[in-house]
């Protein structure tokens, strides 16, 4: 509240009273970590301005405008109006989109991939922004807790970026024989397929069996591509925040990212994983599973890190800038002395 007040407050007049910030996974696969990206950065960059956050995929269209079996984004842009910010990977299907009276006005479109949007060169490169909150946390370990009451601590959360799992069951099942319990629940993503999920599946119940511990270690997964035919509850976020220990198996710096924002830090299991997380690792964010094989599996608590915040307000500057240019040369130059 206070926050919004101080926006309106200090709102220079080239900028809209409430810009309108869309964020539109319409034609792309909302699971994926440069939707989730935009999902965070959309409600970040809406605040900040003092904005109105809305988001668009075919689910929610299809919700809302039921009967409209052609164009319903059309009805939803007239509904809703001409956004300000854009937030999709589909550049080209919004340039032309306005409303009657603004036929002229081009939105502010970001459509760059993750990597790209960060503030820094450095260090934090690695890390990418994302939708996950301390709140949105809470309310999904409820949600997990509900699903899965009871489990065996520690609980170890096996992330599949990809299919890649070759020696990782065996490396798992050293690391964790000495544990008088525990339960490992491997969790699939959009780039893992059924058959790699499986096979993950499959080689843990090995491993563990080969080494006798089948007995004290509960085995649990989910794989995200029968989850969405069946639509079922999928517990990635509340594993999340419930686990222990977080592996992620194979590349990806959105599941990483948002693994670190949890306050512990991860393992990786990736042959590139020195080179992609170097300075991470330095900093101690991020720990190459591989390097310990014979060691207990240990994870320690660091400051969440989450990069969305510093993202957002880098955009919300070139949306700014975008503004000011926009006002002619001298008039952006007495609009950039007084604002900043």
């Amino acid at each position: 509240m206070l926050r919004n007040i101080f926006n309106s407050a200090a709102r220079p007049p080239y900028l809209p009273e409430k810009p309108l910030v869309l964020v539109s996974t319409l034609g792309d696969d909302s699971s994926r970590g440069d939707s989730h990206g935009y999902i965070g950065l959309g409600k970040a960059v809406a605040q900040k301005l003092g904005g109105e956050y809305h988001y668009v995929d075919e689910e929610v269209l299809a919700t809302l405008y039921p009967e409209i079996k052609g164009d319903p984004l059309a009805a939803h842009l007239q509904k809703i109006g001409t956004p300000d910010i854009i937030f999709s990977r589909h550049r080209c299907d919004w340039t032309s989109q306005a409303d009657p009276d603004k036929i002229h006005k081009l939105p502010f479109i970001i459509d760059e991939i993750n990597e790209n949007l960060g503030p820094w060169l450095g260090s934090r490169r690695e890390m990418v922004a994302h939708h996950l909150t301390p709140e949105i946390y809470r309310a999904e370990g409820v949600k997990f807790t509900d699903a899965y009451p009871g489990l065996p601590r520690p609980l170890i959360a096996v992330m599949m970026a990809d299919d890649t799992s070759f020696g990782f069951s065996q490396t798992l099942a050293a690391r964790i024989k000495n544990f008088p319990q525990s339960t490992v629940f491997v969790c699939s993503s959009r780039r893992t397929s059924s058959g790699g999920y499986n096979t993950m599946l499959s080689s843990l119940d090995s491993a563990f069996n080969r080494i006798g511990i089948q007995d004290r270690v509960m085995l649990l997964g989910h794989d995200l591509n029968s989850g969405r035919k069946n639509r079922a509850y999928n517990p990635y976020i509340g594993l999340l925040g419930q686990s222990d220990h977080i592996i992620v198996c194979g590349s990806s710096l959105s599941i990483v990212s948002e693994s670190v924002s949890t306050g512990k830090a991860v393992h990786v299991f990736s042959s590139v994983a020195k080179d992609e997380y170097k300075r991470s690792m330095q900093q101690g964010l991020v720990v190459a599973f591989n390097d310990a094989a014979r060691s207990p599996l240990e994870s320690r608590a660091i400051s969440a890190i989450n990069t969305t915040e510093q993202t957002a307000e880098k955009i919300a500057r070139q949306y700014r800038r975008k503004q000011q240019k926009a006002l002619g040369f001298w008039r952006a130059i007495g609009a950039y002395m007084m604002d900043g």
